[in-house]
C-alpha cells in the first residue's frame, strides 16, 4: 500500500507539471478612479478620506466638446455637445468610491458627482485611454470648503 501511495506521489509531483512557461496575464484596457476628500479636523490638519457614494458618468467624447462645468441635463443622463448641437445620453455609469471599467481605447468625457458628509460636489473633465492595454490609474481629490453644490476643479492626478 505504502509503494502504491509512492508511485502515485511520484506521478502526481512529476507526471503532472507544468512545461515550466507562464502564460502572461491579460492586460486590461481602462482606468481605475480613486475619489478622495479633504478632511479638515479641528486642529486645522487636513486629512483624505476615500469617498464611497459617487456617481461616475462617461460620455465617449470623440469628435465631442462638451463644456467642463456643464452639468448633465434632465436626469442627468444626457450631456450638450455644442460642435453637433446635440445631447447625448451617457455611455456608462459607475458607482461606488474607487471605481474602475474596461472601455476601449478613446477620448472619454468623466462626470463625477460625490457626496461627503452630506455635501454634493462635481468636476468634469477629459480622459484619454491611449491603446490597448492600457490601465490608468488616477485619484481625484475633493477639496474641504464646507459648500454643497459646488463645483471643483478637475484635477486627476495620474497614479503608476
Amino acid at each position: 500500500m505504502k509503494k502504491l501511495l509512492s508511485i502515485i506521489m511520484v506521478i502526481a509531483m512529476y507526471g503532472c507539471g507544468d512545461s515550466g512557461e507562464v502564460e502572461p496575464r491579460q492586460k486590461l484596457t481602462g482606468f481605475i478612479l480613486r475619489v478622495k476628500a479633504e478632511n479638515k479636523l479641528s486642529t486645522g490638519e487636513i486629512k483624505l478620506e476615500e469617498t464611497s457614494g459617487n456617481f461616475l458618468r462617461i460620455w465617449k467624447a470623440e469628435g465631442k466638446s462638451f463644456d467642463s462645468f456643464n452639468k448633465p441635463v434632465e436626469d442627468s443622463k444626457y450631456l450638450y455637445d455644442s460642435n453637433s448641437k446635440t445631447s447625448f445620453e451617457y455611455d456608462h455609469l459607475v458607482t461606488g468610491g474607487t471605481m474602475s471599467k474596461e472601455i476601449d481605447p478613446g477620448r472619454y468625457y468623466f462626470h463625477i458627482q460625490t457626496g461627503q458628509d452630506g455635501r454634493l460636489n462635481y468636476t468634469a473633465g477629459y480622459v484619454e485611454i491611449e491603446k490597448e492595454n492600457d490601465l490608468v490609474v488616477y485619484e481625484i481629490i475633493v477639496p474641504a470648503n464646507g459648500i454643497s453644490y459646488s463645483w471643483f476643479d478637475w484635477n486627476p492626478i495620474e497614479k503608476e
